[in-house]
């Protein structure tokens, strides 16, 4: 089964990367303020074009994943805003990182208070904490782990600063 995939702002760049998921067989949906960009790339890609954000998320299946196209600032956040009140709460937002020198994308957490979330305040310099934060494996196994770092008021002004090493590692195996 092809995931399902909404896009927000499909102009240049959301464009084509709509264009080349649905050349890969994904099922894409797709919003964008001008409703005739949406009609003109649903006609030349045969994605979904959605009528309003609402109608986005009501043709995406669990769990639902939107990519914002949209560029920084407010208008990225009202959008951010508007899509948290539509999706479910344990759904996941996409957005663009953007670097002088390369683009990423990165998910951001809807507030859940089912959510758990385990804070290691007390670690050393010998002990180490490894997440696993993609799986592309879709059998029901966790997918995602998000994470997060906050300031913590408790600490003690002359702590050293905390230090951390990232370290991202591809696995490929045989199924």
């Amino acid at each position: 089964m092809a995931e399902n995939i909404g896009f927000v702002g499909v102009g240049r760049m959301g464009g084509n990367m709509a264009r080349r998921l649905r050349r890969g067989g994904r099922d894409v949906a797709a919003w964008n303020l001008e409703g005739d960009v949406t009609t003109a790339l649903a006609k030349e890609t045969g994605l979904t074009a959605a009528a309003t954000l609402e109608d986005l998320v009501r043709r995406l299946e669990p769990p639902r994943i939107v990519w914002l196209m949209l560029p920084a600032g407010d208008v990225t956040e009202k959008h951010v805003d508007t899509l948290a009140k539509l999706l479910a709460p344990d759904d996941l937002i996409a957005s663009d990182l953007i670097y002088p020198n390369r683009r990423g994308e990165t998910y951001s957490v809807k507030y859940n208070p089912n959510h758990r979330w385990f804070y290691f305040p007390e670690m050393t310099a010998d002990e180490a904490l490894l997440l696993k934060c993609y799986d592309s494996a879709t059998d029901g196994r966790t997918r995602f782990g998000p994470h997060t770092a906050f300031v913590d008021p408790t600490t003690p002004p002359d702590t050293p600063p905390r230090e951390s090493i990232e370290i991202r590692a591809l696995v490929f195996h045989r199924a």
